[in-house]
């Protein structure tokens, strides 16, 4: 990603506040002259002398052969003048504090010419407010860039420009450097919210939308990825299990950057504009150590509810299905004596059973004829109103939901 002294839209943003002829940028632009590092060294290079007719002739050669006027020639001199700081600054910067904790800001124009370029290519996408990467992110992901090292960026810190507009605050400190002590200001936003899968999911797409902008990642690439990993909350787990929780995405997420670190040797896109991070990111989920933490975990049950499971056989060659006994003394009874419903769903209803998965009863008319007494969902005296097919225990009727299993003597 361009810095001040490689972006052509900083050039020409700061040649049209001189006041540069228009005329005169489009020959520099055709010379090659795009950026303030090219006019650095355009005429003289930096630190030497400045030889005024030196450079009134050349910039007469570029104008062919026409003088320029007396304001246009001192917004290029001034534009010249700018450009030898800038570039001495940089490469001062670099060798002095490399490895800057900061990340340096990309140029505002920059990033509304990149952000521009982006919303003409996604049209289909709101990069606006909630759905726009904050300068903050884009500066980190370019700063990636710069580098050359690839750091995780966690979900809750890929903020949105509105929450960096609305919340952000301003922190002035004192700092130390190179013997001289100065006022810094720094900027801090508040972690976005990932508590939900539809807040994660803009977290994550902001990223992307940030890896993009740095070409390091393409956005197809990480959206596909993306959907990938969410897929896992709504995949349904085995019975006894529950299915993948947000705490394992984002621990299978962190693995993914960490897998990418060491398949990756140079993140930068190659020759033929190839990003390598591309083809990694599609290999990642795929591995082991990331799929491990995708694995469904068992669920977890308290002393009373602990269950003994038993295969029940249902029709023609369908696989078995697992029934839940109570360990309590009696059929149906707990360890107090008490009736906690009976175990064994009515004849005739193959596959299913008379309890949930946390062994809890489960009503046998909400199911099979219709229960008044407790909406879908909920319980009444004779248990939960949930479908009482093994290992589906939804809030809805076995008979509504599968009401091509109901045994023909019965409808």
């Amino acid at each position: 990603m361009a810095g001040i002294q490689d972006s052509e839209a900083h050039f020409a943003a700061r040649a049209a506040e001189y006041g540069l002829p228009n005329a005169f940028l489009a020959r520099l632009k055709d010379q090659g002259v795009t950026t303030l590092g090219h006019l650095a060294f355009a005429v003289f290079r930096p630190g030497t002398e400045f030889e005024e007719r030196a450079f009134n002739e050349w910039a007469t050669d570029v104008n062919n052969g026409v003088p320029l006027a007396m304001g246009a020639a001192a917004a290029l001199r001034r534009l010249h003048f700018e450009s030898e700081v800038v570039l001495t600054s940089t490469i001062r910067a670099s060798v002095e504090a490399p490895d800057a904790g900061t990340p340096r800001p990309v140029p505002f124009a920059e990033k509304t010419a990149r952000m521009d370029e982006m919303r003409g290519r996604f049209t289909a996408l709101n990069i606006h407010g909630t759905g726009e990467p904050s300068h903050a992110l884009l500066d980190e992901v370019c700063s990636q860039y710069e580098s050359r090292i690839l750091r995780y960026v966690e979900p809750q810190k890929c903020t949105s420009r509105e929450l960096e507009i609305t919340t952000g605050r301003s922190d002035k400190k004192l700092k130390l450097d190179a013997g001289t002590l100065s006022i810094k200001e720094t900027k801090s936003i508040p972690d976005e919210a990932i508590s939900t899968t539809f807040h994660l999911s803009l977290c994550l797409r902001r990223r992307g939308l940030a890896y993009e902008f740095a070409n390091l990642i393409s956005f197809r690439a990480h959206e596909l990825y993306s959907e990938k990993l969410l897929r896992h909350l709504s995949v349904e787990p085995p019975v006894g299990f529950q299915a993948a929780t947000l705490a394992q995405i984002l621990r299978a997420d962190r693995e993914v950057f960490s897998f990418l670190t060491q398949e990756v040797k140079d993140i930068r896109p190659g020759a033929d504009d190839t990003r390598p991070l591309d083809a990694a990111l599609d290999r990642a989920l795929r591995d082991y150590s990331v799929a491990f933490h995708l694995v469904p975990l068992p669920k977890f049950t308290t002393a009373r509810d602990e269950v003994a499971a038993a295969p029940v056989r249902k029709h023609g060659s369908e696989p078995y299905t697992v029934q839940h006994y109570s360990k309590g003394k009696g059929r149906g009874k707990g360890k107090s004596g008490k009736s906690l419903g009976s175990n064994a769903a009515p004849k005739g209803y193959h596959g299913c059973v008379g309890r949930d998965a946390k062994n809890r009863p489960i009503c046998f008319d909400y199911n099979i004829s219709g229960c008044s007494k407790a909406p879908a969902g909920g319980s009444c005296p004779k248990g939960r109103h949930v479908c009482f097919r093994g290992g589906c225990f939804k809030a809805h009727s076995f008979k509504e939901a599968h009401s091509a299993e109901v045994p023909k003597a019965t409808e």
